[in-house]
């Protein structure tokens, strides 16, 4: 499947990177004495979901049948509010969209995984004496318990933000939900050693299996929503 061009675009992850567009731009520019006003946020956050949208001609899927891309607009602007009025502002931040490429090897065997693990952190900031990783995620509602603690982005920054000369500070994941009232979630992502370990053991069992020819299909709910999905099909 590689190459494959999607049947269709999320809306979603359009709706997604609109949003950390508006919220980089409050976290660079405003203090406590002035923030950024919510117009401004909107509109950064409107031009780059419409533009988003437009972007070329696969077609663009919507989560609900009825939805539209002014209603989504709307909902953005209540979300954009509650992250102002409840998020604290960071004392620093050190970068936005941090880029970072990482060589995965294990500690004991010294296996090295041939290929790098490429990405991008959202946030970079310091609250005080502290430096903190931030995760910001959109999503219909807060993530549970289980998502926290399983999730390998914190694992991965974790490991980024160690080679990047940024010590061992702390990924916390903020969940600003949909709902009718949005909420805002502050999640800490504890991880160590160990879960970095696993990291590495997953990726390096991915690559044998990609060598082996092992391609088993996954279905669950997230196939509603992907773009690949008829690709699976036999």
């Amino acid at each position: 499947m590689e190459r494959v061009v999607s049947a269709f675009r999320s809306a979603s992850l359009s709706f997604g990177r609109a949003f950390h567009e508006a919220i980089g731009l409050h976290l660079l520019n405003s203090s406590e004495h002035q923030a950024v006003p919510l117009d401004e946020l909107t509109e950064v956050f409107r031009r780059v979901f419409v533009a988003e949208l437009a972007e070329d001609a696969i077609p663009v899927f919507f989560d609900d049948e009825d939805q539209t891309a002014g209603e989504l607009i709307d909902k953005a602007r209540q979300m954009l509010s509650v992250f102002v009025e409840q998020f604290p502002l960071p004392t620093r931040v050190i970068g936005i969209e941090v880029p970072f490429q990482l060589d995965l090897q294990h500690p004991v065997t010294r296996e090295t995984a041939e290929l790098p693990l490429i990405g991008a952190m959202d946030v970079i900031a310091e609250y005080g004496p502290q430096r903190r990783v931030l995760e910001i995620k959109t999503g219909k509602r807060k993530w549970s318990a289980d998502q926290v603690d399983y999730d390998l982005q914190p694992t991965i920054y974790r490991r980024a933000a160690i080679e990047l000369g940024h010590g061992h500070g702390q990924t916390e994941l903020v969940v600003v939900t949909k709902a009718k009232q949005p909420g805002l979630h502050r999640l800490p992502c504890a991880r160590s050693q160990r879960d970095e370990i696993e990291l590495v053991e997953l990726a390096l069992s991915v690559e044998r299996a990609v060598r082996g020819g092992v391609d088993n299909r996954r279905r669950d709910w997230q196939c509603r929503t992907c773009g690949y999905a008829e690709r699976c099909s036999p």
